[in-house]
């Protein structure tokens, strides 16, 4: 069993934050840039990456997502 990925990510480079979870997926996966077809689209900035399901909660609160 994969661990859970936390993706904060904006769609533009000033709006608001968005979390993501990914639970079937290795962290390669997120970053590959020459994928296809790719989880996040290559517009999207990403904020932070975590490992485990314990950056849900730290990130929520650390960039203000309701």
């Amino acid at each position: 069993m994969k661990p859970i990925l936390v993706v904060v990510y904006r769609k533009r480079k000033n709006g608001k934050f968005y979390l993501s979870t990914f639970t079937d997926t290795h962290v390669d996966e997120i970053l590959n840039a020459r994928k296809t077809k790719p989880l996040l689209p290559y517009t999207y900035e990403i904020e932070a990456i975590g490992v485990g399901s314990v950056f849900i909660n730290k990130y929520k609160e650390q960039y203000k997502i309701k």
